[in-house]
């Protein structure tokens, strides 16, 4: 059931990070499709790491890449939005690392999607569970007591 918010909480606390000057970097995907995922992050990866053009796969795992942390590199705090995730499998290989200068954001209308002590995880019909990850927090189908 979509309409119950999960977006706009996401949209809040996202422009709330931004405006109180916590983030350096704010990437918002939207996460129905793999296409999708790989089309944003490749747009990404382009802007902030001048990956290559012509190639979405390579510069979406680039983007990837530049949001892990660097021994002696310059902290980059960066929040990436994932809104309305389908099947957590479009993102193998593209969940955002474990960063203490990142959090990755979660909504989906996924009834088994669960945050349990930090970690987001998939019970039914994902072969790919989502990464147990301190910086990442889900925005799960509201469960209701009809």
């Amino acid at each position: 059931m979509g309409g119950v918010g999960k977006t706009q909480l996401a949209a809040d606390y996202a422009r709330a990070a931004w405006d109180t000057g916590d983030l350096d970097v704010l990437v918002w995907i939207t996460a129905s499709t793999r296409l999708s995922v790989v089309s944003s992050y490749a747009r990404a990866g382009r802007d902030l790491c001048r990956a290559d053009r012509d190639d979405s796969e390579e510069a979406a795992r680039a983007f990837v890449a530049w949001l892990t942390p660097k021994a002696g590199g310059q902290a980059c705090r960066w929040l990436v939005v994932l809104d309305d995730l389908v099947d957590p499998d479009d993102l193998q290989g593209l969940w955002p690392p474990a960063s203490p200068h990142g959090q990755t954001l979660v909504t989906t209308r996924r009834r088994d999607a669960a945050l349990l002590g930090g970690d987001v995880t998939s019970s039914k019909s994902a072969s790919t569970p989502i990464p147990k990850r301190p910086n990442i927090s889900a925005l799960p189908w509201p469960t209701t007591t009809e």
